[in-house]
C-alpha cells in the first residue's frame, strides 16, 4: 500500500515546516516537516529538502504498517493513520501498537489514544502532552475510516504536499505518489516569532 494525501495532510497539520532548526516539546533538535536525523541547532533547510524528508520518511515509516498489513488487511484510511503514528512515534512503535499483530482493529484504535505523552526537557518529568491528545485523537479518527476533522485540515499549510489534491477528493484508495519527487517551491523564511524567542521557549 502506499500512503494517500490524507496521510500528508494530517502529518503536515501537526508537525508544520520550519526552515531552521529549533527544539520541540521533548528539546529534540528539528527541522522541516518534523525532521530530527543529524540534526543540530542553527541548522537551515530548504522548502524543497523539508519536502524530500517528508516524503522519504513517510515512505520509510509506511513500510513498517505494511509488515502488518496481510495480518489485517488494512483500509487506506487505517494504514494512512498508522504511517502517522509511525511518523511522530517511530516505526518500531507499531509492533508494540498492534502487540505484534495479535490485537484486533478494536483494540488498536483505542491503544492508539494512550501515547499521549512526552519528557518535559526542564523537569524530566513525563507528561501528557495536549497537542499528542490533539493528534492521537485525530488519528483515531481517521484509523476508524472517517474522514479527517476539519480543523486538521485547515490546520496543514497551505504548502502541505498532496493538500489540495485531499480537498478535492483527487486520488484516495488508489492515490500512489513518486519515491522521490520535486516540488519547486521557493525557499521561504519561516515565521519571525521562531527568531525572536530565546531558545528556552521554544
Amino acid at each position: 500500500m502506499q500512503p494517500s494525501p490524507a496521510c500528508y495532510v494530517l502529518i503536515c497539520s501537526f508537525e508544520h515546516c520550519y526552515l531552521h532548526a529549533y527544539l520541540d516539546q521533548g528539546g529534540v533538535p528539528t527541522i522541516g516537516w518534523g525532521h530530527i536525523s543529524g540534526v543540530h541547532m542553527g541548522d537551515t533547510c530548504t522548502q524543497a529538502q523539508a519536502d524530500a524528508w517528508l516524503t522519504e520518511e513517510i515512505v520509510y515509516n509506511s513500510t513498517f504498517v505494511e509488515r502488518y498489513n496481510s495480518t489485517y488487511n488494512w483500509t487506506q484510511s487505517e494504514f494512512d493513520a498508522l504511517t502517522s503514528f509511525a511518523y511522530n512515534c517511530g516505526g518500531g512503535r507499531i509492533k508494540d501498537l498492534t502487540a505484534n499483530g495479535t490485537r484486533s482493529k478494536a483494540q488498536i484504535a483505542e491503544a492508539i489514544l494512550q501515547y499521549n505523552k512526552v519528557r518535559d526537557r526542564r523537569t524530566q518529568a513525563i507528561i501528557v502532552s495536549r497537542g499528542l491528545v490533539r493528534r492521537r485523537t485525530a488519528e483515531r479518527t481517521l484509523f476508524l475510516n472517517n474522514p479527517l476533522p476539519q480543523d486538521i485540515v485547515d490546520g496543514a499549510p497551505p504548502e502541505t504536499p498532496h493538500k489540495q489534491e485531499y480537498i478535492t477528493g483527487g486520488g484516495d484508495s488508489n492515490y500512489f505518489y513518486p519515491q522521490k519527487p520535486v516540488y519547486n517551491v521557493p525557499p521561504k523564511r519561516s515565521p519571525l516569532i521562531y527568531y525572536l524567542k530565546p531558545w528556552w521557549k521554544l
